[in-house]
């Protein structure tokens, strides 16, 4: 399963080349220049071009009650290791539950232990 993801400037480019590597369809904060762009931007394009957002900013949560969550999704990684190496980890595993078919239009927050979905 290929999903369109918008990586955010905190998700480590190895974690990006990764993601490619394993066929899906990533568009990088960094790479595209848009460094510090308020995140209410972001989501407008995530939804724009449906795609996942990737980050590990719990922030992003903050803005979820004012928009709804509509042709895109947010995976909120809130490991205790966030060395890149254990994220990939983590989304391997993510990719390869049930919960993979639910990103869109939801918030799923991946730890080592868990994956939660907070169906909005």
């Amino acid at each position: 399963m290929m999903v369109n993801i918008l990586a955010d400037e905190n998700i480590a480019p190895s974690v990006v080349n990764y993601l490619r590597k394993k066929g899906h369809n990533v568009k990088d904060v960094r790479e595209e220049g848009l460094q510090g762009t308020a995140d209410e931007k972001l989501v407008g394009i995530a939804r724009q071009e449906s795609r996942i957002v990737l980050t590990h900013d719990k922030n992003f949560g903050d803005i979820l009650g004012k928009i709804p969550i509509e042709r895109f999704g947010i995976i909120l990684i809130r490991c205790a290791d966030q060395r890149p190496q254990n994220v990939i980890n983590v989304l391997e595993a993510l990719f390869k539950s049930e919960a993979a078919d639910k990103l869109e239009n939801n918030i799923v927050v991946v730890s080592e232990r868990e994956i939660v979905i907070h169906k909005r």
